[in-house]
């Protein structure tokens, strides 16, 4: 009896600890699914991604159209073929990621970003100029 009671309990954790990770992903995750949001057209989601002066300044829509035209150079170069994290530094509500990003042309750009965390635990990338 007390065998099935630890498996449940061990199991109901199991199932709490792997719905955190999904909620809460890295700094890292985020920085992979802005571009993948952007790769695939998914500019709503891309720009819920973003936080800083700037965005509240000239508002989501706008940077939606600057989005939509990286989405076209993105399927320009053959989409994205892999991400390489080269580094994820994290300090306490601040964070900052370094990747490549390889496109399906065979071309590679190393891109840097500040990361916050903002509403519900969920990381945000700055965008400041």
């Amino acid at each position: 009896m007390q065998c099935q009671i630890l498996r449940t309990w061990l199991v109901a954790l199991l199932v709490f600890v792997a719905s955190c990770s999904l909620v809460n992903s890295g700094p890292a995750t985020t920085v992979k699914d802005f571009y993948k949001d952007i790769e695939t057209g998914k500019l709503t989601e891309a720009t819920d991604l973003l936080t800083g002066p700037l965005i509240q300044m000239m508002g989501r829509e706008k940077f939606k159209i600057g989005i939509a035209e990286v989405s076209k150079d993105i399927k320009k170069k053959g989409g994205i073929k892999s991400f390489e994290v080269l580094s994820e530094n994290v300090q306490g509500e601040t964070a900052s990621v370094d990747i490549v990003i390889t496109y399906g042309n065979g071309t590679r750009e190393r891109e840097q970003s500040r990361l916050l965390k903002g509403e519900k635990g969920r990381w945000q990338i700055v965008v400041e100029k």
